[in-house]
């Protein structure tokens, strides 16, 4: 296939079906990764009869060793983990074979612990009241496990986790108070990433009271860029490995992505180095090493240096070096292809499918540099007067940096938008 200048909405269903695909793995429940399953999970446990041994508690809460009244106050013997026996200040217990305890007295119990074989009751922590250093107060009468408030029996607990369920810390505990054993899931992988361009400077450096050399001239910035995609990579659950700062060079570049193969990277990323009309260092060093080019510009003013490319059975994504443009790409392009990638859901991912009324502006009035373009503006999310939400369209301030415009996400604005058209706004949503 040819590479493109394509529109946004065209881009994003490339990068995210073209990635090289990575294959799902099994885990055992309690050593997997956090990511998305990509197989579904029957979920099954039974309330009532004999309970087997080693079962886990399904919430947070108190396990009772007797039955407890409204207004009992019972001392507190430590915490119960899925992985540990606590004291209250957080030290590890010694090991022995279980957990027990007097009459008078509880443990504190998280989702996913084992319970100790004598446990007769239990309540969740909203219906207890701390009343001082290791002492509770019960505010409702205990539940004996396997029966409802009015005592009737409960039927067995049915739930189905479907593909792309995030595997966190509170399904990996209900899976195991079901005796689920193991999952499958795509397994993180690693993801390279470099800022290229002579005149960037290490940011690190600059905090640390670096000064320039000879020959550093004013024209020298700090690399602004880096520690946000860092930041983004690692925020998506995968691994970041930095390749530093490179110049414009495209033998360096060569020598970068032939490094980044060797070292099993299956993700680089690159910011900079692609010059007005795509015909920069950066798409030099890729013909160098004879890459397959799928996208090489995008219909979106603001965000028009884009480059998506096959090399060494690499993917290869290439970014403007500009603060905008680089958290533009990133946001918009890049994390959605990682999620898809990951299994994550389409609802994570895919902002084409959402779309929004916009504030009057007269920014949607004006055009873009390229007449015809797809254009793209910071933005936030504002109720209107009925308290529906709306987009507000922000101002890019130099040197760009989100937090510094107060926005929420992205607007992407088609072609034919006029002060009252609806633009898709990206949310930035934490994975």
């Amino acid at each position: 296939m040819p590479a493109q200048v394509l529109d946004p909405l065209e881009a994003l269903r490339l990068l995210t079906t073209r990635l090289y695909p990575k294959k799902p793995a099994a885990f055992p429940v309690d050593e997997a990764p956090e990511g998305f399953l990509s197989r579904g999970v029957d979920w099954a446990l039974e309330l009532v009869g004999p309970q087997p041994a080693g079962r886990r508690a399904l919430r947070d809460g108190y396990a009772f060793f007797r039955e407890a009244w409204k207004g009992d106050e019972l001392r507190v013997l430590g915490v119960l983990t899925a992985g540990a026996s606590l004291d209250l200040g957080g030290k590890p217990i010694p090991a022995r074979s279980e957990p027990s305890a007097d009459e008078g007295s509880v443990w504190r119990v998280e989702t996913g612990a084992i319970l100790p074989a004598d446990v007769v009751a239990f309540l969740p922590v909203s219906s207890v009241t701390i009343v001082g250093p290791g002492r509770i107060r019960v505010g409702e009468t205990a539940e004996a496990p396997g029966a409802d408030r009015n005592g009737e029996s409960l039927p067995g607990l049915r739930a189905r986790f479907p593909a792309g369920t995030r595997l966190g810390a509170r399904l990996r505990a209900l899976l195991q108070s079901a005796g689920i054993s193991q999952v499958e899931l795509v397994p993180p992988f690693p993801v390279g990433f470099a800022t290229v361009g002579d005149e960037l400077m290490d940011l690190g450096a600059l905090c640390e009271g670096g000064q320039r050399g000879e020959g550093e001239k004013a024209e020298h910035r700090p690399d602004l860029t880096a520690p946000d995609l860092e930041t983004s990579i690692r925020r998506i659950g995968l691994t970041p490995v930095a390749l530093g700062i490179l110049p414009d060079s495209p033998t360096v570049l060569h020598d970068t992505v032939i490094r980044a193969k060797e070292r099993r990277l299956e993700v680089v990323i690159l910011a900079g180095g692609l010059g007005e009309g795509l015909a920069d260092r950066t798409i030099e060093a890729l013909k160098r090493v004879e890459a397959d080019f799928i996208i090489q510009g995008l219909d979106l003013d603001g965000c028009s240096r884009f480059v998506f490319a096959k090399a060494y059975d690499l993917d290869i994504l290439a970014l403007g070096g500009l603060p905008f443009e680089a958290a533009a790409g990133m946001d918009l392009f890049v994390r959605p292809a990682l999620c898809s990638r990951l299994g994550a859901p389409r609802s994570l991912w895919d902002w084409s499918r959402i779309s929004w009324h916009c504030e009057p502006s007269g920014d949607l009035r004006r055009t873009g540099r390229t007449e015809g373009a797809w254009r793209l503006f910071p933005a936030a999310m504002v109720p209107d007067k009925a308290g529906a939400p709306k987009v507000r369209l922000r101002k890019a301030l130099t040197p760009f940096h989100p937090t510094a415009e107060g926005q929420e996400g992205w607007a992407v604005v088609p072609p034919t938008a006029s002060s009252e058209a609806e633009p898709t706004l990206v949310h930035f949503q934490p994975l």
